[in-house]
This record gives C-alpha cells, sequence and structure tokens, in this order.
C-alpha cells in the first residue's frame, strides 16, 4: 500500500523520476528503473528466500520453495510489463492476469514516486544497530 510505504525510499523514487524527466527520458523510463529496483533487488528476493530476509527461520520445504520462485516469477513480470512467452509455456494461464494488472502497477509506481505525496508519509523512527546486521 501507497499509504505504508517507507518515505525514504519514495524520496529516492521521486528523485529518481525527475531526474529522468529533466534528462529529456520518458517517464516510462523512470517507472521501469523504479520498478526493477523495488521487485527484482527487494521483494522478489524476499518471497523466494524468506530466511535469507529473516522472514522465517529455516528454510522452506522443497514444495513450498517452488511455489514461491513461480509466486516471485508472476511478480517480477507484472513490475517488468511482460507477459510469459515460448520459455514458460505453463506459466502462459497468467497473461490475462498480468495485463489485467498492469493499469495498477503503473498507479503504484506513480504513488510511489510522486513528490506530492513525501508530506503526507510519516518517515522511520526507530533504531537500527547498524553493527549488528553489519555482522549478520
Amino acid at each position: 500500500s501507497c499509504s505504508v510505504f517507507p518515505r525514504e525510499l519514495k524520496e529516492v523514487f521521486a528523485s529518481w523520476k525527475q531526474q529522468c524527466v529533466s534528462r529529456g527520458h520518458q517517464q516510462d523510463i523512470s517507472k521501469r528503473l523504479i520498478s526493477a529496483s523495488l521487485f527484482l533487488r527487494f521483494l522478489c528476493p524476499a518471497i523466494m528466500s524468506p530466511s535469507l530476509f529473516s522472514l522465517m527461520q529455516e528454510y522452506p520445504d522443497d514444495r513450498t520453495s517452488r511455489t514461491l520462485t513461480l509466486i516471485a516469477k508472476v511478480i517480477q513480470n507484472l513490475a517488468n510489463f511482460t507477459t510469459f512467452g515460448n520459455k514458460e509455456e505453463y506459466m502462459a494461464f497468467m497473461n490475462d492476469f498480468l495485463e489485467h494488472e498492469w493499469a495498477g502497477m503503473m498507479r503504484f509506481l506513480s504513488e510511489i514516486s510522486n513528490p506530492e505525496t513525501l508530506s503526507n508519509t510519516p518517515g522511520f523512527e526507530g533504531y537500527i544497530d547498524l553493527g549488528r546486521e553489519l555482522s549478520v
């Protein structure tokens, strides 16, 4: 949800969007940059390997791991605005879903990179033990 999306990431994404526009690039480029960064680097890896992100204590069994991989594939294709092709024909049944949800993904990416919504989002007020995090 955009309302609970971290303010710090919104600031970064808004800056990227502004930089792309100021350099004469289409907004499509900024959305792809934001989408690839968020989903390819953060969300999909956390879905595929939840134990590496301390979301679970143990690694999922083979069946669960395969399910999480398929979920991540669908989410990544949604984020890339692509459908499944010949390489993954077994996933082609998801193409209608992907195409239907592209508009929602575009809205989401626009909202999390909109500098006008930054003032409505609280920043992180917690504490992170950086020494502990870096040692793990």
